[in-house]
């Protein structure tokens, strides 16, 4: 007996932005690192839902091409992640704090792993 395929397929999407937040996420290597929030705004409803094929069309050329023209993994330069920091409204002092405080927290993590070996 053959095994059956399954398939899941998608209509549309409703978007929502979300707030920008200044983190101090060691995981983050260079510059700031950013996170969303739990407040977001409906852009649009399920009324004026768009297509998926019409979202990816829209939002492919805002990805990086991996090889063979598959989009690669979101990724956010520092320059771009400062950007949308500013954007966001946070000031310079504030954004080179939190760095301050994540590189902290990086040499912690790793002192603390240091010493569990």
């Amino acid at each position: 007996m053959k095994p059956q395929t399954k398939h899941v397929k998608f209509n549309t999407v409703e978007i929502r932005e979300y707030e920008i937040i200044l983190s101090n996420n060691p995981a983050c290597e260079y510059g700031p690192s950013i996170e969303i929030g739990w407040e977001y705004t409906d852009i649009n409803t399920a009324d004026d839902a768009i297509r998926v094929s019409q979202y990816e069309n829209e939002r492919l050329g805002k990805r990086r091409q991996e090889k063979h023209g598959r989009p690669s993994k979101l990724y956010l330069s520092q320059v771009r992640r400062e950007a949308i920091l500013k954007e966001a409204g946070y000031t310079n002092k504030e954004i080179h704090a939190a760095i301050r405080d994540k590189r902290k927290a990086r040499l912690q993590r790793s002192v603390s792993t240091f010493q569990s070996l």
